[in-house]
Protein backbone atom coordinates (compact mmCIF):
# COMPACT_ATOMS: atom_id res chain seq x y z
CA UNK A 1 0.00 0.00 0.00
CA UNK A 2 1.15 3.57 -0.13
CA UNK A 3 1.90 6.64 2.19
CA UNK A 4 -0.53 9.35 3.04
CA UNK A 5 -1.51 11.77 0.87
CA UNK A 6 -0.42 15.42 0.68
CA UNK A 7 -3.11 18.08 -0.07
CA UNK A 8 -1.90 22.01 0.08
CA UNK A 9 -4.04 24.04 2.93
CA UNK A 10 -4.98 26.27 -0.17
CA UNK A 11 -7.70 23.84 -1.19
CA UNK A 12 -10.87 21.80 0.48
CA UNK A 13 -13.24 19.15 -0.78
CA UNK A 14 -16.53 20.25 -0.22
CA UNK A 15 -20.07 19.81 -1.84
CA UNK A 16 -20.21 19.97 -5.98
CA UNK A 17 -22.59 20.72 -8.34
CA UNK A 18 -21.13 18.86 -10.65
CA UNK A 19 -19.91 15.45 -10.80
CA UNK A 20 -21.06 12.97 -7.72
CA UNK A 21 -21.45 15.52 -5.29
CA UNK A 22 -17.90 16.76 -4.12
CA UNK A 23 -15.29 18.83 -5.60
CA UNK A 24 -12.10 20.76 -4.49
CA UNK A 25 -12.00 24.03 -4.01
CA UNK A 26 -9.51 26.85 -3.43
CA UNK A 27 -9.06 28.36 0.41
CA UNK A 28 -7.81 31.61 -1.36
CA UNK A 29 -6.48 32.89 -4.42
CA UNK A 30 -3.93 30.21 -6.64
CA UNK A 31 -1.83 30.64 -9.23
CA UNK A 32 -0.80 29.32 -12.28
CA UNK A 33 1.97 26.71 -11.33
CA UNK A 34 1.28 25.65 -7.85
CA UNK A 35 1.33 22.33 -6.47
CA UNK A 36 -2.40 21.73 -5.11
CA UNK A 37 -2.30 17.49 -4.46
CA UNK A 38 -0.07 14.90 -4.60
CA UNK A 39 -1.05 11.32 -3.85
CA UNK A 40 0.38 7.72 -4.51
CA UNK A 41 -2.30 5.26 -5.76
CA UNK A 42 -3.82 3.11 -2.94
CA UNK A 43 -4.53 0.42 -5.29
CA UNK A 44 -1.91 0.12 -8.51
CA UNK A 45 -3.15 -0.61 -12.22
CA UNK A 46 -1.41 -3.90 -13.21
CA UNK A 47 1.66 -3.58 -15.21
CA UNK A 48 0.86 -5.85 -17.79
CA UNK A 49 -2.99 -6.64 -18.50
CA UNK A 50 -4.06 -9.99 -19.13
CA UNK A 51 -5.18 -10.30 -22.95
CA UNK A 52 -8.45 -9.21 -23.43
CA UNK A 53 -8.77 -7.00 -20.44
CA UNK A 54 -9.02 -3.56 -20.16
CA UNK A 55 -7.83 -1.54 -18.12
CA UNK A 56 -10.23 -1.11 -15.46
CA UNK A 57 -11.40 -4.96 -16.06
CA UNK A 58 -6.83 -5.62 -14.69
CA UNK A 59 -7.62 -2.74 -12.29
CA UNK A 60 -11.27 -4.91 -11.21
CA UNK A 61 -9.13 -7.66 -10.86
CA UNK A 62 -6.58 -6.90 -8.69
CA UNK A 63 -9.26 -5.65 -6.38
CA UNK A 64 -11.24 -9.32 -6.38
CA UNK A 65 -7.72 -10.91 -5.80
CA UNK A 66 -7.58 -8.88 -2.17
CA UNK A 67 -8.63 -10.99 0.75
CA UNK A 68 -12.25 -9.59 1.46
CA UNK A 69 -15.31 -10.91 4.03
CA UNK A 70 -18.55 -10.43 4.39
CA UNK A 71 -20.11 -7.07 6.64
CA UNK A 72 -22.05 -7.32 9.70
CA UNK A 73 -24.85 -5.91 7.19
CA UNK A 74 -24.73 -8.64 4.61
CA UNK A 75 -22.62 -6.47 2.28
CA UNK A 76 -18.36 -7.45 1.67
CA UNK A 77 -15.45 -5.22 2.65
CA UNK A 78 -11.79 -5.89 1.56
CA UNK A 79 -9.69 -7.03 4.51
CA UNK A 80 -7.06 -4.27 3.69
CA UNK A 81 -8.63 -1.26 6.00
CA UNK A 82 -7.39 1.45 3.70
CA UNK A 83 -8.49 -0.06 0.59
CA UNK A 84 -12.10 -0.62 2.15
CA UNK A 85 -12.05 2.69 3.32
CA UNK A 86 -11.18 3.90 -0.69
CA UNK A 87 -14.13 1.85 -1.62
CA UNK A 88 -16.47 3.23 0.47
CA UNK A 89 -15.84 6.53 -0.30
CA UNK A 90 -15.96 6.54 -4.23
CA UNK A 91 -19.13 7.33 -6.41
CA UNK A 92 -20.89 5.55 -6.84
CA UNK A 93 -21.71 4.29 -3.14
CA UNK A 94 -25.19 1.91 -4.98
CA UNK A 95 -26.52 1.46 -8.11
CA UNK A 96 -29.92 3.41 -7.23
CA UNK A 97 -27.67 6.39 -6.76
CA UNK A 98 -26.29 5.82 -9.65
CA UNK A 99 -29.47 5.32 -11.30
CA UNK A 100 -30.48 8.63 -9.51
CA UNK A 101 -27.48 10.61 -10.57
CA UNK A 102 -27.94 8.95 -14.63
CA UNK A 103 -31.66 10.52 -14.63
CA UNK A 104 -32.32 11.89 -18.25
CA UNK A 105 -28.49 10.55 -19.26
CA UNK A 106 -29.14 6.52 -19.29
CA UNK A 107 -32.07 4.78 -17.86
CA UNK A 108 -29.88 3.38 -14.85
CA UNK A 109 -28.55 -0.03 -13.89
CA UNK A 110 -30.81 -2.46 -16.06
CA UNK A 111 -28.84 -0.73 -19.51
CA UNK A 112 -25.66 -0.52 -17.15
CA UNK A 113 -25.56 -4.71 -16.67
CA UNK A 114 -26.69 -4.90 -20.21
CA UNK A 115 -23.48 -3.14 -21.45
CA UNK A 116 -21.01 -4.46 -19.32
CA UNK A 117 -22.16 -8.35 -19.62
CA UNK A 118 -19.35 -9.61 -21.25
CA UNK A 119 -16.88 -8.24 -18.38
CA UNK A 120 -18.94 -9.06 -15.56
CA UNK A 121 -18.53 -12.69 -16.73
CA UNK A 122 -15.62 -12.72 -16.96
CA UNK A 123 -14.99 -11.41 -13.10
CA UNK A 124 -17.37 -13.44 -12.02
CA UNK A 125 -15.43 -16.61 -13.25
CA UNK A 126 -12.22 -15.53 -11.82
CA UNK A 127 -11.16 -17.79 -8.92
CA UNK A 128 -11.55 -16.42 -5.28
CA UNK A 129 -8.97 -15.90 -2.52
CA UNK A 130 -8.99 -18.72 0.31
CA UNK A 131 -12.29 -18.58 2.19
CA UNK A 132 -13.36 -14.91 0.58
CA UNK A 133 -17.21 -14.52 -0.39
CA UNK A 134 -18.68 -15.27 -3.76
CA UNK A 135 -19.85 -11.75 -5.13
CA UNK A 136 -23.24 -11.37 -6.31
CA UNK A 137 -23.95 -9.92 -9.95
CA UNK A 138 -24.98 -6.34 -8.79
CA UNK A 139 -21.91 -6.38 -6.31
CA UNK A 140 -19.67 -6.87 -9.67
CA UNK A 141 -21.31 -4.24 -11.06
CA UNK A 142 -20.81 -1.97 -8.57
CA UNK A 143 -17.13 -2.75 -8.07
CA UNK A 144 -16.62 -2.22 -12.19
CA UNK A 145 -18.43 0.92 -11.96
CA UNK A 146 -16.51 2.43 -9.14
CA UNK A 147 -13.10 1.57 -10.91
CA UNK A 148 -14.93 2.43 -14.63
CA UNK A 149 -15.59 5.93 -12.98
CA UNK A 150 -12.81 6.74 -10.55
CA UNK A 151 -9.64 5.07 -11.97
CA UNK A 152 -6.80 7.02 -13.12
CA UNK A 153 -4.11 5.08 -15.58
CA UNK A 154 -2.08 4.49 -13.02
CA UNK A 155 -4.63 3.28 -10.25
CA UNK A 156 -7.48 4.21 -7.73
CA UNK A 157 -6.50 7.44 -5.45
CA UNK A 158 -8.76 8.70 -2.42
CA UNK A 159 -8.31 12.18 -2.42
CA UNK A 160 -7.67 13.08 -6.49
CA UNK A 161 -10.79 11.18 -7.08
CA UNK A 162 -12.85 14.19 -5.58
CA UNK A 163 -11.73 15.92 -8.31
CA UNK A 164 -14.54 16.80 -10.85
CA UNK A 165 -14.05 17.31 -15.07
CA UNK A 166 -14.05 20.41 -16.61
CA UNK A 167 -13.31 20.70 -20.58
CA UNK A 168 -11.70 23.75 -19.74
CA UNK A 169 -9.73 22.41 -16.89
CA UNK A 170 -8.35 24.74 -13.93
CA UNK A 171 -5.91 21.81 -13.14
CA UNK A 172 -3.70 19.20 -14.74
CA UNK A 173 -2.57 16.19 -13.42
CA UNK A 174 0.69 14.52 -13.94
CA UNK A 175 1.42 10.90 -14.13
CA UNK A 176 2.66 9.21 -11.33
CA UNK A 177 6.53 9.32 -11.26
CA UNK A 178 7.14 5.25 -11.39
CA UNK A 179 11.10 4.81 -10.12
CA UNK A 180 11.05 8.78 -8.54
CA UNK A 181 11.91 10.55 -5.31
CA UNK A 182 7.77 9.16 -4.23
CA UNK A 183 6.08 7.71 -6.37
CA UNK A 184 3.33 10.46 -6.43
CA UNK A 185 0.65 12.16 -8.71
CA UNK A 186 0.54 15.26 -9.16
CA UNK A 187 -2.17 18.18 -9.46
CA UNK A 188 -0.75 21.45 -10.39
CA UNK A 189 -2.70 24.73 -11.30
CA UNK A 190 -3.04 25.47 -14.72
CA UNK A 191 -4.04 29.16 -14.40
CA UNK A 192 -5.49 31.89 -11.91
CA UNK A 193 -8.32 30.38 -9.44
CA UNK A 194 -10.05 32.54 -7.56
CA UNK A 195 -10.42 31.80 -3.86
CA UNK A 196 -13.76 29.55 -4.21
CA UNK A 197 -13.13 28.59 -7.48
CA UNK A 198 -13.18 24.89 -8.37
CA UNK A 199 -10.18 22.92 -9.17
CA UNK A 200 -11.11 20.64 -12.16
CA UNK A 201 -8.83 18.78 -14.53
CA UNK A 202 -9.74 17.37 -17.67
CA UNK A 203 -10.35 13.46 -17.77
CA UNK A 204 -9.30 13.10 -21.71
CA UNK A 205 -6.37 12.59 -23.38
CA UNK A 206 -6.92 14.80 -26.11
CA UNK A 207 -7.66 18.23 -25.25
CA UNK A 208 -8.79 19.19 -28.99
CA UNK A 209 -11.88 16.91 -29.15
CA UNK A 210 -15.59 18.71 -30.37
CA UNK A 211 -17.97 18.64 -27.87
CA UNK A 212 -19.79 15.93 -29.14
CA UNK A 213 -16.70 13.81 -29.27
CA UNK A 214 -16.01 14.85 -25.56
CA UNK A 215 -19.90 14.57 -24.39
CA UNK A 216 -19.75 10.37 -26.52
CA UNK A 217 -16.52 9.59 -24.34
CA UNK A 218 -17.33 11.23 -21.16
CA UNK A 219 -21.22 9.35 -20.79
CA UNK A 220 -19.35 6.07 -22.36
CA UNK A 221 -16.87 6.07 -19.61
CA UNK A 222 -17.83 7.82 -16.48
CA UNK A 223 -21.58 7.99 -16.71
CA UNK A 224 -22.40 11.99 -17.10
CA UNK A 225 -23.50 13.83 -19.55
CA UNK A 226 -21.56 17.86 -19.82
CA UNK A 227 -22.88 21.08 -20.10
CA UNK A 228 -22.88 22.98 -22.76
CA UNK A 229 -19.43 23.36 -24.55
CA UNK A 230 -17.31 26.44 -23.44
CA UNK A 231 -15.84 26.89 -26.19
CA UNK A 232 -17.83 29.22 -28.76
CA UNK A 233 -17.61 28.78 -32.33
CA UNK A 234 -15.66 28.59 -35.07
CA UNK A 235 -13.68 26.22 -31.74
CA UNK A 236 -17.33 24.21 -32.25
CA UNK A 237 -20.45 24.19 -34.79
CA UNK A 238 -22.60 26.40 -34.36
CA UNK A 239 -25.73 25.33 -33.42
CA UNK A 240 -28.38 25.91 -36.25
CA UNK A 241 -31.88 27.75 -35.72
CA UNK A 242 -34.20 25.05 -37.62
CA UNK A 243 -34.12 22.03 -38.64
CA UNK A 244 -34.53 23.25 -42.41
CA UNK A 245 -33.83 26.21 -44.34
CA UNK A 246 -29.84 26.52 -45.57
CA UNK A 247 -28.75 26.89 -41.84
CA UNK A 248 -29.98 23.61 -40.74
CA UNK A 249 -28.21 21.93 -43.98
CA UNK A 250 -24.95 23.76 -43.99
CA UNK A 251 -25.06 22.31 -39.96
CA UNK A 252 -25.21 19.04 -41.77
CA UNK A 253 -23.27 18.99 -43.68
CA UNK A 254 -20.61 20.34 -41.46
CA UNK A 255 -21.40 17.90 -38.87
CA UNK A 256 -20.58 15.02 -41.12
CA UNK A 257 -17.15 16.69 -42.24
CA UNK A 258 -16.70 16.57 -38.58
CA UNK A 259 -17.41 13.27 -37.54
CA UNK A 260 -15.27 11.96 -40.77
CA UNK A 261 -12.38 14.15 -39.89
CA UNK A 262 -12.19 12.81 -36.28
CA UNK A 263 -12.12 9.62 -37.53
CA UNK A 264 -9.22 10.14 -39.57
CA UNK A 265 -7.93 11.63 -37.04
CA UNK A 266 -8.38 9.08 -34.28
CA UNK A 267 -6.46 6.58 -36.72
CA UNK A 268 -3.27 9.43 -37.35
CA UNK A 269 -3.44 9.72 -33.44
CA UNK A 270 -2.36 6.60 -32.81
CA UNK A 271 0.16 5.84 -36.03
CA UNK A 272 2.35 8.88 -35.11
CA UNK A 273 3.96 7.65 -31.82
CA UNK A 274 4.63 3.93 -33.32
CA UNK A 275 6.41 5.59 -36.56
CA UNK A 276 9.46 7.88 -35.23
CA UNK A 277 11.11 7.22 -38.50
CA UNK A 278 11.79 10.39 -40.82
CA UNK A 279 9.99 8.04 -43.47
CA UNK A 280 6.38 6.96 -41.64
CA UNK A 281 6.16 10.78 -40.71
CA UNK A 282 6.54 12.40 -44.11
CA UNK A 283 3.91 9.77 -45.16
CA UNK A 284 1.53 10.09 -42.26
CA UNK A 285 2.56 14.27 -43.13
CA UNK A 286 1.19 13.58 -46.37
CA UNK A 287 -1.81 12.02 -45.18
CA UNK A 288 -2.31 15.18 -42.51
CA UNK A 289 -2.02 17.78 -45.24
CA UNK A 290 -4.34 15.79 -47.62
CA UNK A 291 -6.85 16.06 -44.51
CA UNK A 292 -5.88 19.51 -44.43
CA UNK A 293 -6.87 20.47 -47.92
CA UNK A 294 -10.45 19.21 -47.47
CA UNK A 295 -11.40 19.87 -44.85
CA UNK A 296 -10.69 23.33 -45.22
CA UNK A 297 -9.29 24.00 -49.10
CA UNK A 298 -6.86 26.77 -48.91
CA UNK A 299 -7.47 29.71 -51.63
CA UNK A 300 -5.42 29.38 -54.80
CA UNK A 301 -2.64 29.91 -55.64
CA UNK A 302 -0.39 28.20 -52.88
CA UNK A 303 1.17 29.06 -50.24
CA UNK A 304 0.56 25.86 -49.31
CA UNK A 305 -1.94 24.96 -46.28
CA UNK A 306 -2.51 28.36 -45.96
CA UNK A 307 -4.93 29.23 -43.12
CA UNK A 308 -8.16 29.45 -45.48
CA UNK A 309 -11.23 32.08 -44.66
CA UNK A 310 -13.47 29.68 -44.84
CA UNK A 311 -14.39 25.67 -45.30
CA UNK A 312 -16.83 23.60 -43.07
CA UNK A 313 -14.43 23.59 -40.10
CA UNK A 314 -12.14 26.22 -40.62
CA UNK A 315 -11.09 27.24 -36.66
CA UNK A 316 -12.77 24.14 -35.61
CA UNK A 317 -10.87 22.26 -32.61
CA UNK A 318 -10.87 18.91 -34.79
CA UNK A 319 -8.70 21.11 -37.40
CA UNK A 320 -6.26 22.14 -34.13
CA UNK A 321 -6.06 18.88 -33.33
CA UNK A 322 -5.09 18.55 -37.29
CA UNK A 323 -2.57 21.11 -36.93
CA UNK A 324 -0.67 20.09 -34.48
CA UNK A 325 -0.66 16.08 -36.01
CA UNK A 326 0.93 17.44 -39.45
CA UNK A 327 3.43 20.33 -37.55
CA UNK A 328 4.20 16.80 -35.22
CA UNK A 329 5.16 14.89 -38.21
CA UNK A 330 6.74 17.63 -40.49
CA UNK A 331 8.71 18.37 -36.89
CA UNK A 332 9.65 15.03 -36.92
CA UNK A 333 10.81 15.00 -40.29
CA UNK A 334 12.89 18.53 -39.85
CA UNK A 335 14.92 17.14 -36.96
CA UNK A 336 15.85 13.75 -38.76
CA UNK A 337 16.45 15.15 -42.06
CA UNK A 338 17.32 18.60 -41.94
CA UNK A 339 20.61 18.72 -41.69
CA UNK A 340 21.25 15.50 -44.18
CA UNK A 341 19.02 17.54 -46.72
CA UNK A 342 20.76 20.52 -46.59
CA UNK A 343 23.39 19.03 -49.62
CA UNK A 344 20.69 18.32 -51.88
CA UNK A 345 18.68 21.46 -53.31
CA UNK A 346 15.59 19.63 -54.01
CA UNK A 347 15.37 18.13 -50.91
CA UNK A 348 16.44 21.15 -48.88
CA UNK A 349 13.57 22.37 -50.85
CA UNK A 350 11.24 20.27 -49.57
CA UNK A 351 12.60 20.61 -45.72
CA UNK A 352 12.06 24.33 -46.17
CA UNK A 353 8.28 23.75 -47.48
CA UNK A 354 7.88 21.86 -44.26
CA UNK A 355 9.12 24.34 -42.29
CA UNK A 356 7.10 26.70 -43.42
CA UNK A 357 3.55 24.25 -43.40
CA UNK A 358 5.02 23.76 -39.76
CA UNK A 359 4.74 27.69 -38.55
CA UNK A 360 1.18 27.91 -40.71
CA UNK A 361 -0.26 25.13 -38.71
CA UNK A 362 1.28 26.30 -35.71
CA UNK A 363 -0.09 30.08 -36.15
CA UNK A 364 -3.32 28.49 -36.90
CA UNK A 365 -3.44 26.31 -33.60
CA UNK A 366 -2.00 29.82 -31.61
CA UNK A 367 -5.30 31.41 -32.34
CA UNK A 368 -7.63 27.99 -31.58
CA UNK A 369 -5.08 28.17 -28.11
CA UNK A 370 -5.75 31.54 -27.71
CA UNK A 371 -9.72 31.06 -28.26
CA UNK A 372 -9.53 28.47 -25.51
CA UNK A 373 -7.74 30.43 -23.18
CA UNK A 374 -9.99 33.70 -23.63
CA UNK A 375 -13.22 31.70 -22.81
CA UNK A 376 -12.39 31.27 -19.06
CA UNK A 377 -9.65 34.05 -18.59
CA UNK A 378 -11.25 36.80 -16.66
CA UNK A 379 -13.04 39.68 -18.62
CA UNK A 380 -10.52 42.91 -18.81
CA UNK A 381 -11.33 46.11 -20.33
CA UNK A 382 -8.21 47.05 -22.66
CA UNK A 383 -6.09 49.25 -20.97
CA UNK A 384 -4.03 52.19 -22.72
CA UNK A 385 -0.81 50.11 -21.94
CA UNK A 386 -2.33 47.21 -24.37
CA UNK A 387 -2.65 49.56 -27.29
CA UNK A 388 1.03 51.13 -26.24
CA UNK A 389 1.87 47.87 -26.87
CA UNK A 390 0.07 47.11 -30.17
CA UNK A 391 1.57 50.37 -31.47
CA UNK A 392 4.88 49.57 -30.67
CA UNK A 393 5.00 46.26 -32.13
CA UNK A 394 5.56 46.47 -36.17
CA UNK A 395 4.71 42.52 -36.34
CA UNK A 396 2.33 40.81 -34.13
CA UNK A 397 3.99 37.61 -32.34
CA UNK A 398 2.16 34.61 -34.37
CA UNK A 399 2.83 31.93 -32.45
CA UNK A 400 3.55 33.19 -28.75
CA UNK A 401 0.07 33.29 -26.39
CA UNK A 402 -1.48 35.75 -24.03
CA UNK A 403 0.57 34.69 -20.38
CA UNK A 404 -3.05 33.27 -19.34
CA UNK A 405 -2.79 30.60 -21.97
CA UNK A 406 -0.04 28.93 -19.67
CA UNK A 407 -0.20 24.91 -20.57
CA UNK A 408 1.97 22.55 -20.03
CA UNK A 409 1.23 21.27 -23.72
CA UNK A 410 2.17 24.12 -25.28
CA UNK A 411 5.84 23.97 -24.48
CA UNK A 412 5.78 21.04 -27.84
CA UNK A 413 4.27 23.77 -29.39
CA UNK A 414 6.66 26.48 -29.08
CA UNK A 415 9.79 23.86 -29.84
CA UNK A 416 8.40 22.77 -33.21
CA UNK A 417 7.81 26.28 -34.01
CA UNK A 418 11.50 27.43 -32.95
CA UNK A 419 12.59 24.08 -34.66
CA UNK A 420 11.47 25.27 -38.01
CA UNK A 421 11.85 28.74 -37.27
CA UNK A 422 15.74 28.56 -36.83
CA UNK A 423 15.52 26.18 -40.17
CA UNK A 424 14.56 28.97 -41.96
CA UNK A 425 16.05 31.35 -40.64
CA UNK A 426 19.25 29.70 -41.23
CA UNK A 427 19.34 28.03 -44.46
CA UNK A 428 15.95 29.91 -46.70
CA UNK A 429 15.81 33.38 -44.80
CA UNK A 430 14.29 34.46 -48.51
CA UNK A 431 11.72 31.65 -48.22
CA UNK A 432 10.82 32.67 -44.58
CA UNK A 433 10.38 36.69 -45.95
CA UNK A 434 8.96 35.77 -48.61
CA UNK A 435 5.98 33.55 -47.41
CA UNK A 436 5.22 34.43 -43.81
CA UNK A 437 6.54 38.22 -43.75
CA UNK A 438 3.39 39.51 -42.58
CA UNK A 439 4.40 37.62 -38.99
CA UNK A 440 7.90 38.06 -39.10
CA UNK A 441 9.11 41.06 -41.90
CA UNK A 442 12.99 40.58 -41.08
CA UNK A 443 15.64 37.81 -40.08
CA UNK A 444 16.34 40.05 -36.81
CA UNK A 445 12.51 39.98 -35.76
CA UNK A 446 12.31 36.51 -36.71
CA UNK A 447 15.40 35.76 -34.68
CA UNK A 448 13.83 37.40 -31.56
CA UNK A 449 10.58 35.34 -31.86
CA UNK A 450 12.82 32.06 -32.03
CA UNK A 451 14.41 33.36 -28.66
CA UNK A 452 11.32 33.95 -27.08
CA UNK A 453 10.04 30.79 -28.20
CA UNK A 454 12.82 28.46 -26.68
CA UNK A 455 12.90 30.93 -23.50
CA UNK A 456 8.86 30.63 -23.35
CA UNK A 457 8.56 26.63 -23.77
CA UNK A 458 11.27 26.72 -21.08
CA UNK A 459 9.56 28.72 -18.81
CA UNK A 460 6.13 26.23 -19.00
CA UNK A 461 8.38 23.34 -18.45
CA UNK A 462 10.23 24.53 -15.31
CA UNK A 463 6.70 25.35 -14.02
CA UNK A 464 5.29 22.15 -14.52
CA UNK A 465 8.48 20.39 -13.31
CA UNK A 466 8.64 18.43 -9.92
CA UNK A 467 10.02 20.71 -6.86
CA UNK A 468 12.89 18.68 -6.59
CA UNK A 469 14.02 19.26 -10.29
CA UNK A 470 12.81 22.95 -10.29
CA UNK A 471 15.11 23.59 -7.44
CA UNK A 472 17.99 22.26 -9.28
CA UNK A 473 17.83 24.19 -11.82
CA UNK A 474 19.69 27.70 -12.18
CA UNK A 475 18.02 30.34 -12.06
CA UNK A 476 18.14 32.68 -14.89
CA UNK A 477 17.40 36.48 -14.03
CA UNK A 478 15.51 38.42 -16.16
CA UNK A 479 18.68 40.48 -16.88
CA UNK A 480 20.47 37.55 -18.23
CA UNK A 481 17.28 36.37 -20.54
CA UNK A 482 17.96 39.98 -22.02
CA UNK A 483 21.56 39.46 -22.44
CA UNK A 484 21.02 36.10 -24.33
CA UNK A 485 18.43 37.25 -26.36
CA UNK A 486 21.00 39.74 -27.57
CA UNK A 487 23.66 37.33 -28.19
CA UNK A 488 21.52 35.23 -29.87
CA UNK A 489 21.08 38.38 -32.12
CA UNK A 490 24.80 38.97 -32.63
CA UNK A 491 25.60 35.27 -34.17
CA UNK A 492 22.19 35.46 -35.96
CA UNK A 493 22.90 33.86 -39.57
CA UNK A 494 24.48 36.01 -41.89
CA UNK A 495 25.64 38.36 -39.57
CA UNK A 496 21.93 39.70 -38.94
CA UNK A 497 22.62 41.67 -35.97
CA UNK A 498 19.61 42.31 -33.65
CA UNK A 499 18.10 45.81 -32.26
CA UNK A 500 18.59 45.95 -28.22
CA UNK A 501 15.31 46.95 -28.19
CA UNK A 502 14.00 43.92 -29.85
CA UNK A 503 16.24 41.59 -28.52
CA UNK A 504 14.78 43.04 -24.61
CA UNK A 505 11.07 42.89 -26.21
CA UNK A 506 11.14 39.37 -27.07
CA UNK A 507 12.97 38.56 -23.63
CA UNK A 508 10.43 39.88 -21.84
CA UNK A 509 7.93 38.60 -23.61
CA UNK A 510 9.09 34.93 -22.88
CA UNK A 511 9.66 35.84 -19.32
CA UNK A 512 6.04 37.46 -18.60
CA UNK A 513 4.85 33.61 -19.12
CA UNK A 514 5.67 32.97 -15.32
CA UNK A 515 7.62 33.79 -12.41
CA UNK A 516 10.16 30.77 -12.71
CA UNK A 517 12.91 31.90 -14.36
CA UNK A 518 13.65 29.85 -17.46
CA UNK A 519 16.56 27.37 -18.62
CA UNK A 520 17.41 28.50 -22.12
CA UNK A 521 18.79 24.81 -23.83
CA UNK A 522 21.71 24.96 -26.16
CA UNK A 523 21.36 25.76 -29.27
CA UNK A 524 19.93 23.03 -31.41
CA UNK A 525 18.72 20.85 -28.70
CA UNK A 526 15.13 19.77 -29.04
CA UNK A 527 13.30 20.82 -25.52
CA UNK A 528 11.59 17.55 -26.12
CA UNK A 529 14.19 15.76 -25.91
CA UNK A 530 15.15 16.87 -22.18
CA UNK A 531 11.67 16.35 -20.70
CA UNK A 532 9.75 17.64 -17.37
CA UNK A 533 10.43 14.51 -15.69
CA UNK A 534 6.39 14.03 -15.91
CA UNK A 535 3.71 12.57 -18.41
CA UNK A 536 0.26 13.21 -18.74
CA UNK A 537 -2.49 10.78 -18.85
CA UNK A 538 -5.95 10.14 -18.59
Amino acid sequence: MTGSPWISPSVRVGPSTAGGGRGVFAMRPIEAGELLMAEQPDVLCPAEPRAGETLHVALARELLALPRARAPDGGWAVTDARVAALLGRLHPRSLEGLAASTAGVRSGAPDLEHDLAPQLGYLARLPRAGSSPELSRAELLRLLLQVRMNAFASGLYCELSMINHACAPSAIKFAREDGGVDGMSRVCALRHIPAGGEVTINYLPERLLSHGARRAALLEQHRFAIAPSPFAPPLELACSKGDGGPDGARQLVATAALGALEAELDALSEALPQHGGAGAAGTLALVAARLLRLYAPPPPPPPPLSAPAGGPLAGHLARARLCRLLAQALSEQLRSDGAKALGDATAARAMADSAVCVLRCRIELSRAYERMACSHAPARAPSAEDGAARAGAPARWAVLLPAHAQEHLIAEHYECAANALGFLIANAPARLLAQLGEHWPSRARACVEQHALLCAAAVLCALYAPAERRAAVAPVAGGACEKAASVRGAAAPGGAALDGGAARGGALQACAFGATAPLIPPSGVPMSSRGSGWELFD
